[in-house]
C-alpha cells in the first residue's frame, strides 16, 4: 500500500539487517511502483524487477551486487588421472558498484567424488585454499575485478579418484562460481561438464 520497496543490508556474519534504501513511486524519479505486487531478481542478481499492478508497469532497479557469467565454451571432457583441465577460460566478472572483489568460491556443487581437485595459481593479492573433503576452492584477498577474473579463468579440475565416475553415478560435474565484494555476493554461475 505504500507504493514502495524497502531494501536492507545484511551482515553475512551476524545476520543483522540495516536499513539501506527506500524506493517510492513519484519520489526521486521512481516510477511504476504503484501497488507493487511482486518482485524478482534476474539469474545473475544484476537487476531487480518489480511489478506495479496499478501502473501496469515493471520497474527495473540495478542491484549493487557483483556477478560471474560463465562462457558458452564447448562441453569439457575429462579422463580420470589426466592433468588438470581449465574449466572456463572465458568467464567474466562484473560489479557496477565496486572496482574490487574480496573473495570468490568455486565448488563442485554436483557430482563431487572424493579425489576431485580444483586448483589455481594465484597472483597479486589473491590467495587460495582447497578443501578436499567438500570440493570447495576459496579465493581471498582484496584485488581488482580484472585480477579476480584472470584467476577464475585459470581454475582447473582434475580427479585423483580411481573411478572418477563413481561407478557411473557421477558421470558429470557441476562447477559453481561465486564472488563477493565485501558487502554483497553474486548468484552462483554454474557449468555442467563431462
Amino acid at each position: 500500500a505504500s507504493n514502495s520497496i524497502t531494501a536492507f543490508s545484511r551482515d553475512d556474519t551476524t545476520g543483522l539487517l540495516t536499513l539501506d534504501t527506500v524506493a517510492t513511486h513519484g519520489v526521486g524519479g521512481v516510477d511504476g511502483l504503484r501497488s507493487v505486487s511482486g518482485m524478482m531478481a534476474d539469474a545473475q542478481s544484476r537487476n531487480l524487477y518489480a511489478a506495479g499492478q496499478t501502473d501496469a508497469a515493471v520497474a527495473v532497479f540495478r542491484l549493487p551486487a557483483p556477478s560471474v557469467t560463465v562462457s558458452s565454451v564447448a562441453v569439457l571432457s575429462y579422463s580420470s588421472g589426466a592433468p588438470a583441465l581449465v574449466i572456463d577460460n572465458a568467464l567474466t566478472v562484473d560489479d557496477p558498484f565496486s572496482a574490487t572483489l574480496a573473495s570468490a568460491r568455486i565448488s563442485v556443487s554436483a557430482g563431487f567424488v572424493a579425489g576431485d581437485v580444483l586448483s589455481v595459481t594465484t597472483s597479486g593479492a589473491v590467495t587460495s585454499s582447497y578443501d578436499n573433503a567438500t570440493g570447495v576452492l576459496t579465493l581471498s584477498g582484496t584485488d581488482t575485478l580484472s585480477a579476480y577474473q584472470a584467476v577464475l579463468r585459470a581454475v582447473g579440475f582434475r580427479s585423483t579418484a580411481t573411478d572418477a565416475t563413481n561407478g557411473g553415478l557421477s558421470s558429470s560435474r557441476t562447477i559453481a562460481f561465486t564472488v563477493t565484494n565485501g558487502s554483497s555476493g553474486s548468484a552462483a554461475a554454474t557449468r555442467s561438464d563431462w
